[in-house]
């Protein structure tokens, strides 16, 4: 494939830009839905930047796996990935936080925390397994369980902005 200037584009930079490119979307979304100044904005091109940045950086990983980034984060991006391409509720990974809510009484403070938007965590989240062996169903369970593990520690309540910026990073500088 060539690029604008008549070179040869290599999977390795197609698959890189493919992430840089929906990951700036992604944190283009992101600022538009929180700067809104409140929490009932529209999350249609968050999830789609969302799926998108995932899928594009595990495409990434899994064919470069050399990549400078903790174990940790890949099972958490791995297990979204698989989460967000197999199970119908996207909804589940993201929620928003901050803003103010009303009717608040009068002897409540008033304060308004920064909006965000964060990983949410379903632990009833499961995965349909598809190995008829018995040792193999066990196995793909493990595994499972751990991705679903190091997506609890590393990215639930966290702002999915922070917790993908060194996955940013690490493609970006690879």
């Amino acid at each position: 494939m060539q690029n604008s200037n008549g070179m040869t584009d290599t999977s390795k930079q197609i698959l890189k830009s493919n992430f840089l490119i929906v990951y700036k979307q992604l944190e283009c979304a992101v600022h538009e839905y929180t700067s809104s100044g409140h929490t009932t904005g529209n999350f249609i091109y968050v999830d789609a930047y969302l799926a998108a940045s995932i899928h594009a950086a595990m495409d990434y990983i899994e064919r470069f796996n050399k990549i400078n980034l903790p174990k940790n984060i890949i099972s958490a991006c791995r297990y979204a990935n698989n989460t967000l391409k197999h199970n119908p509720r996207l909804v589940t990974h993201r929620k928003a936080t901050g803003g103010f809510e009303f009717p608040f009484g009068s002897e409540e403070s008033f304060s308004i925390e920064k909006i965000d938007i964060v990983w949410n965590f379903d632990p009833s989240i499961t995965m349909d397994l598809k190995a008829h062996d018995p040792k193999a169903r066990e196995k793909q369970e493990r595994h499972f369980n751990n991705l679903k593990s190091c997506f609890k520690s590393t990215f639930a309540g966290k702002s999915i902005l922070e917790t993908l910026e060194p996955v940013f990073y690490a493609i970006s500088n690879d």
